[in-house]
């Protein structure tokens, strides 16, 4: 796992709090009182907060109380963890908060695709990844790698065009922050 999301609670209700920090003691979730990612506020103690997770009672927040267990977690998950974000200094990728370690040119790829955020011709490809000292059958091999590792779950996320190259799918591409 890559670093941990940190949590800010915003609640009176002391069972409530100990509730939730204890659905969140886990190495995704740390608790913290100042500097963090995501908010988590129970409106039936505290004003509402722009860009926060609303928990209440009442209708109409993000998290109904009582939650079940494992919602927070996933509520969270959703918002802070990123689908798909790269981690420069060990070559490799946390996909949906899983790391799958990359080789070299695997990584070298995958950042290229990344960082244009749409199409990139083989011709780029290879004068990007390979210096141009390969030919275009060496693409498809790496990507045929790539797809190994990343779409175990059955989802796309390196898209192929023959006229435009290769891409990754635009929901792939909220993790913009790079460790």
């Amino acid at each position: 796992m890559g670093k941990s999301l940190k949590v800010k609670i915003a609640t009176k209700n002391i069972y409530l709090r100990k509730k939730l920090e204890l659905e969140l003691f886990c190495e995704e979730f740390s608790i913290v009182d100042t500097g963090a990612d995501i908010t988590l506020v129970d409106l039936d103690t505290e004003p509402a907060l722009t860009g926060a997770v609303t928990m209440s009672y009442s209708v109409g927040a993000d998290i109904a109380l009582p939650f079940r267990i494992g919602e927070v977690k996933e509520r969270l998950n959703a918002i802070g963890l990123k689908p798909l974000s790269l981690i420069d200094n060990e070559r490799s990728v946390l996909l949906f908060g899983e790391k799958i370690k990359l080789t070299e040119l695997e990584f070298s790829l995958l950042s290229l695709l990344y960082e244009k955020r749409g199409f990139v011709s083989r011709e780029e490809i290879l004068a990007s990844v390979w210096q141009g000292e390969a030919d275009g059958g060496i693409i498809n091999v790496y990507v045929h790698y790539l797809r190994e590792k990343l779409e175990k779950g059955g989802e796309k996320i390196i898209l192929s065009s023959r006229k435009l190259g290769y891409g990754i799918s635009e929901k792939f591409l909220g993790g913009a922050a790079r460790d």
